[in-house]
């Protein structure tokens, strides 16, 4: 029977059976799987499960532009760029195409800066990173389109609607409730419980990595 992941209600509910289904939690169980997802597991974590990982996320850049914020990839400027694994591509291509022409080498800020500073405008071959901030040296002098190969934030959990579910809950559901839970319970002062899903967290995080680390083999085995 093939699995099915829980909705954000379904979650919702399972975190809230933990706490003796009290129901005067709601609002503080959706503000800590928010802050789970996003300041935890995809913030300050020290793992970003494969199921993260896009291709060829394209965004837009005007002639004479040669900065994007990594908040604001994609269509409509709503994907945002957690890190480029070691396998990961930043390209490059004339605007209107379906995939990169050209990849872009990624360099230190300050050398490009002084490289490039006094350059004319021409097609990209270089990109640094500083915090939010994607640079592309030389400056475009073309419209022109950048795709990246990364890991990408999925959607939160307050852009769910109570019947949808997202990747954390579809591949990584025990160990994004599991982490809520213990964000609950340090919420209420509840150290027993606090350890307790703090173990389940851990426990969780494991298997995830697990099978990324099996499914990265199988894909080696047959090149």
């Amino acid at each position: 029977m093939a699995y099915i992941p829980p909705s954000k209600a379904q979650a919702r509910q399972l975190v809230m059976s933990k706490f003796q289904g009290r129901q005067d939690l709601g609002m503080i169980v959706d503000t800590e799987f928010l802050l789970a997802q996003t300041q935890v597991l995809e913030g300050s974590g020290d793992y970003l499960p494969a199921f993260l990982y896009q291709q060829n996320v394209k965004t837009g850049i005007t002639s004479g532009t040669n900065t994007l914020s990594l908040k604001a990839l994609g269509t409509g400027g709503t994907t945002r760029l957690l890190g480029i694994p070691h396998d990961g591509l930043v390209g490059w291509a004339a605007t209107g195409g379906t995939k990169p022409t050209v990849e872009l080498v990624n360099g230190e800020n300050k050398f490009l800066w002084i490289k490039f500073n006094a350059a004319a405008a021409d097609t990209p071959s270089y990109y640094s990173i500083q915090g939010d901030t994607m640079t592309l040296f030389p400056t475009p002098n073309a419209n022109c389109d950048i795709y990246i190969n990364g890991m990408f934030a999925d959607v939160d959990w307050d852009s769910m609607a109570n019947t949808d579910t997202n990747l954390w809950l579809r591949y990584a559901g025990d160990w994004l409730m599991a982490e809520s839970s213990r964000r609950v319970a340090q919420h209420i002062g509840d150290k027993e419980a606090e350890g307790r899903f703090a173990a389940e967290s851990e426990l969780a995080k494991k298997r995830v990595m697990s099978s990324d680390q099996t499914r990265a083999m199988q894909q080696r085995v047959g090149h």
